[in-house]
């Protein structure tokens, strides 16, 4: 009785306990649901700011762009006169009695006024440029809402409307008198929006009540469950539970004896279902596989499947020497063993374990740190009664009893199955080597499409038809193969062919040339030149149409272009001729740009070959150090030289100096741009070196322009270390100049080495700003010191008002992120002193300096 009463107080205990924690829950979910409306007041304001803005936004580009003269009759398309209506016309639609207006303390429209309310707003965000947005609850007389205001900041392309007076469009300044004189950043007013409080505290706390209403029934039904159950307990009988308890001990001893018996013999029939399954798995490889490779991982994967299997090797005899083809376990292990390669020599099989002898240290070694009991080493032979090798199968077991004699028995199986099965794809796999077709993509190779030319080609001309050779090119394959590995490559080069062979009806072929070179055989296209022609075309656009489909490879999509040349022939012309032929239209749609098509011209032939011989000219060049380095200065807004851009130039035995334009997009073509680059990035430097002993030079900073494709390797960081810590020059003299364009390609890649630049303490700048992508969305995650205007800008931006807001934008946001802006080509005095006064600090062109040797250079 005492036990129950315990009971009964532990009760009444946990049921005190628990009503006062629902009673915290409650006034917790209280004050969360009174949250929840205010940030759902929020997040309605917000969308309603956005969508508003936008609309205000696009109203106003097209009204600029437009052009339309404002009168009575065009005033509804003025944003300010056209946002009001649309305020009014919402207030009407809203069932929920919402408010949204823009509104200004000096409005030109009488309905943008803003009340006592927002023009406080409007004072505060005035007073605290660094705002942008507010929300308040908000109580006038027996009414609440909450109020939403976000600034109207005058943007540069404002000021047509707001600026001076003087300067604004005409017929805003004949229309308005007031609301003029404004600056870049002041407010203009606000997106106000009002949202009354009740239609959002109404529904939350509907909620709220019936969680707090099924809680406490939840609550009350399990506590008198409890209760119920504690009553229950005063039904034992002290006595019966006394003889219940000798019982249980009594059975519990029997069925503890048998269920130790069971769990033996389950054991091992668990393990023997393990053996067999193994090996009837394994058997199905053997069977289903279709190559080598695909039959040694899915047998290595299989084994290691086996709990008793802790390591799994096969190792196969080429070239000379064993060579591990597949491997599970021990971190994928890639090395061949003593005790291995005594097996694969002598033949048969070891068994070998902790206590053997004659066992290598290394191998010792190996199996204590990784706790092995028994390892099995077997020959691989193509059958029992040959004396040659083929590999060796070895596997290893943590047991601690070992392998079991059915497992034994089931490895020396499954390795003269294996041996067997190997045998079979090396022979399948000399004779594939001599047949006409690419073991990748299974379509013709090379030499098989070249038999069949050769065959099309006397056809034609016996039966005065025309035909074309297709050759096809996938564009920017490499950067596949080398951002997403081989695998991928190969994947898409099997999806590539799948999707070629629906163009291989009738006669035609389709070939595989190795790498990402494709070619289709077109054998009767009529016989009038042109009509053949357009058909070629035709089928060449459809390819260009289903490559451009995305290639979906392990869920992610990868979007490829084709770059076609086509050969068209009658019969006159050899096969080698015709591939010539193809392949040299293929190189002219390359160099056209990529993604399209040509047909071969003999003009086209010649300046290919012209720019084969300018390449290799561009190897000798390198390698015989006749590339110079010139240097243009760097001036600060008093005309004093504050650095140097290092810039590239190529000088021929006759001294004639070739410019970088003639040379630099070969050698990105080409990839010599990256050891060029390597060599300009260790000339600037040592350069800097030469300046330490000038009192004036040695201040200076060298600028240097880095290619995508050097700033892409995975070394290029590592690489300018190494050029730092060769030179021992101050870091934070070298400035390196990235394209916009190789910033917002793998973005998150580009922001890792960024970080890793400024770590070394070398300033980045973004070269040519605002030609390229110029998105503030990357440039706010950039950690650059600079921002170089383009020459393109400054060349007419006196009298082309559109360049003169582009420069004036591009300042705007250098002095917004806190970076410098330089600008290039400054040709003249008059260009100087207006880019001064749009707050311009830094500046390069002509008109301080044209690119000069370094020892011409002058204060």
């Amino acid at each position: 009785m005492r036990q129950l009463n315990l009971s009964k107080r532990l009760f009444w205990i946990i049921a005190f306990c628990v009503l006062c924690a629902n009673t915290l829950i409650v006034f917790f979910l209280y004050h969360q649901a009174e949250n929840l409306a205010q940030m759902r007041a929020y997040s309605k304001a917000k969308t309603l700011q956005d969508y508003f803005t936008s609309m205000r936004y696009v109203y106003h580009q097209q009204f600029l762009e437009s052009g339309i003269d404002l009168n009575d009759s065009t005033i509804g398309f003025l944003p300010a006169h056209a946002s009001s209506h649309i305020s009014e016309e919402f207030l009407k639609r809203s069932t929920q009695g919402i408010r949204i207006n823009n509104v200004s303390d000096r409005p030109r429209n009488p309905i943008n006024q803003a009340d006592a309310l927002e023009t406080n707003a409007i004072t505060y965000f005035n007073q605290n440029s660094d705002k942008n947005e507010s929300i308040a609850l908000i109580k006038e007389g027996d009414k609440e809402f909450f109020f939403f205001a976000s600034p109207l900041r005058i943007q540069a392309y404002c000021l047509v409307c707001h600026g001076q007076k003087s300067e604004v469009l005409p017929y805003i300044a004949n229309r308005y008198e007031n609301a003029y004189g404004y600056k870049l950043n002041e407010v203009r007013g606000l997106t106000s929006i009002k949202i009354p409080k009740n239609i959002l505290f109404d529904e939350v706390f509907s909620f709220f009540w019936k969680e707090v209403l099924f809680s406490s029934l939840v609550m009350f039904f399990l506590l008198v469950l409890m209760y119920i159950a504690i009553q229950e307990l005063t039904k034992r009988d002290v006595e019966q539970k006394k003889e219940l308890e000798g019982l249980v001990i009594e059975r519990t001893k029997t069925l503890v004896q048998k269920s130790a018996e069971l769990e033996k013999a389950y054991v091992h029939q668990k393990h023997l279902y393990s053996v067999l399954r193994t090996v009837a798995d394994s058997n199905q490889i053997l069977i289903t596989t279709q190559t080598l490779e695909e039959l040694l991982y899915e047998t290595a994967l299989c084994l290691f499947a086996n709990d008793s299997f802790a390591h799994v090797k096969i190792a196969l005899y080429e070239n000379g020497a064993l060579h591990v083809k597949e491997s599970r376990g021990f971190d994928e292990e890639h090395e061949i063993n003593a005790m291995e390669e005594a097996v694969f020599s002598n033949g048969g099989f070891r068994i070998i374990t902790r206590a053997s002898e004659d066992v290598p240290e290394s191998c010792q070694e190996t199996m204590r740190r990784h706790h092995v009991s028994e390892a099995y080493v077997t020959a691989l032979k193509s059958d029992r009664f040959t004396l040659t090798a083929l590999g060796v199968l070895s596997i290893c077991t943590t047991i601690p009893e070992g392998f079991s004699s059915e497992e034994r028995s089931m490895i020396e199986e499954l390795a003269g199955d294996i041996g067997f099965a190997i045998n079979s794809f090396m022979q399948k796999e000399s004779i594939l080597k001599l047949s006409y077709y690419d073991s990748l993509t299974h379509l013709a190779n090379k030499a098989l499409l070249i038999e069949q030319m050769r065959l099309c080609i006397a056809t034609n001309k016996l039966n005065v038809l025309f035909g074309a050779l297709l050759f096809m090119d996938l564009d920017n394959f490499k950067s596949i193969n080398d951002l997403k590995g081989h695998e991928t490559g190969d994947k898409l080069l099997v999806m590539m062919a799948q999707r070629l062979e629906s163009y291989t009806k009738e006669n035609n072929s389709i070939a595989r040339f190795g790498g990402d070179e494709f070619a289709l055989l077109l054998p009767n296209l009529g016989n009038v030149l042109e009509e053949a022609a357009k058909r070629a075309e035709a089928i060449a656009l459809q390819i260009l149409l289903a490559t451009k489909e995305p290639f979906i490879i392990d869920g992610h999509p990868f979007y490829m272009t084709v770059s076609i040349g086509i050969g068209l022939f009658d019969g006159n012309e050899s096969a080698e001729e015709l591939l010539s032929h193809a392949d040299s239209a293929m190189y002219t749609a390359k160099s056209d740009g990529r993604n399209t098509i040509r047909f071969f011209d003999p003009y086209i032939q010649k300046v290919m070959e012209e720019k084969s011989s300018m390449l290799q000219q561009l190897r000798d060049a390198i390698d015989s150090k006749q590339f110079l380095l010139y240097y243009q200065p760097q001036v600060d807004q008093n005309a004093h030289v504050i650095g140097v851009e290092a810039l590239i130039r190529l000088k021929k035995a006759t001294g004639e100096l070739i410019p970088p334009g003639q040379f630099i997009p070969l050698c990105e073509e080409s990839g010599l741009i990256v050891p060029l680059g390597q060599w300009i990035l260790r000339e600037a430097m040592m350069q800097v070196k030469r300046w330490e002993k000038d009192a004036q030079k040695s201040q200076w900073r060298v600028s240097i322009n880095v290619s995508t494709k050097q700033f892409e390797r995975e070394d290029f960081v590592h690489v300018v270390e190494s050029v730092l810590n060769e030179t021992a020059i101050e870091p934070s003299l070298i400035r390196l100049e990235l394209t916009e364009s190789l910033l917002i390609g793998d973005s998150a890649k580009a922001l890792v080495k960024i970080e890793a630049l400024k770590t070394l303490g070398v300033s980045l700048s973004v070269d040519d700003f605002g030609t390229g992508y110029s998105s503030l969305q990357y440039l706010k995650h950039l950690n650059v010191d600079e921002l170089k205007i383009d020459q393109s800008f400054i060349r007419d931006f006196l009298t082309d008002r559109s360049d003169a807001l582009i420069v004036e934008t591009i300042i705007s946001i250098g002095k917004n992120f806190n970076m410098e802006v330089i600008a290039e080509g400054v040709e003249s005095e008059e260009q100087f002193e207006r880019l001064k006064a749009m707050g311009c600090h830094y500046f390069q062109g002509y008109f301080f300096g044209k690119p000069t040797p370094p020892e011409n250079l002058y204060m």
